[in-house]
C-alpha cells in the first residue's frame, strides 16, 4: 500500500493489493514490486509524462536523491535508444546505492544503530548473490543483537517481531501460541 502513496500518489484498492500480495506469495521481489510501479505507465504520468520527468521521479522515488548530472544523462541516453522504463526503474531498484539504503534502514529499524560500512557492503553483496530482502531482515531478527536488545527474553523478542514486521502489538492468542512453540524449542 506504500508503494502506491510513493510511486502513483494515492490509495490503493483492497482489489490491488490482493494483487500485490499474491505476486509476492508466488515470489516477486520487493525490487520487482518497485520496478513494476516505477516502471508503469501510470508512474510516468505522474511523473509529468516526460522521459525527464520519469528519469527525476526514479532517482527521487528509489534512491531518495536528486539525480546527478552525468547519471541523469545517461539515463536519458538509455531511454533515448528505446530501453524499456522498467528495466531501467528494475536497474535502480536492484542497485548497489539503493540496497545500501535498504539495509542502513534496516539496521536503523531492528538494531536500533548505524550500520559501519563493511556491514552494509556485506549485505550489499548478499542482496547481488540473490539473497532477498526477507531472508536479510530474517537475519536481524535471528542476530543475537535484535535478541538483546529487545530485553534478551523469547516474550521481549516475539513483541519486538511483532512491532518491527507486523507494525502493531502482538494479539493474545497469536502471542501465546508463537511464545509456547518457541519456549518449547529453543529452551
Amino acid at each position: 500500500a506504500n508503494d502506491y502513496q510513493l510511486f502513483l500518489g494515492r490509495t490503493a484498492s483492497p482489489a490491488e493489493i490482493a494483487g500485490w500480495v499474491n505476486g509476492m506469495q508466488l515470489g516477486m521481489t520487493d525490487e520487482q514490486v518497485m520496478a513494476a510501479f516505477a516502471g508503469s505507465p501510470e508512474f510516468y504520468q505522474h511523473a509529468g509524462g516526460t522521459n525527464q520527468g520519469f528519469i527525476d521521479a526514479v532517482y527521487q522515488d528509489i534512491l531518495g536523491r536528486t539525480p546527478d548530472a552525468a547519471g541523469e544523462a545517461a539515463w536519458l541516453a538509455a531511454l533515448a535508444a528505446g530501453a524499456p522504463r522498467s528495466a531501467i526503474a528494475y536497474g535502480f531498484a536492484v542497485s548497489a546505492e539503493r540496497e545500501s539504503l535498504v539495509v542502513s534502514a534496516d539496521y536503523q529499524r531492528y538494531l536500533g544503530r548505524t550500520p559501519s560500512q563493511q556491514e552494509v557492503a556485506g549485505w550489499v553483496s548478499a542482496f547481488q548473490r540473490g539473497v532477498t530482502n526477507e531472508q536479510v531482515v530474517s537475519g536481524f531478527l535471528a542476530s543475537s543483537e535484535y535478541f538483546q536488545r529487545q530485553g534478551g527474553t523469547i516474550e521481549g523478542w516475539l513483541t519486538g517481531v511483532y512491532h518491527d514486521v507486523l507494525n502493531r502489538v502482538p494479539d493474545k492468542v497469536g502471542f501465546n501460541a508463537w511464545d509456547t512453540y518457541l519456549e518449547a524449542t529453543f529452551v
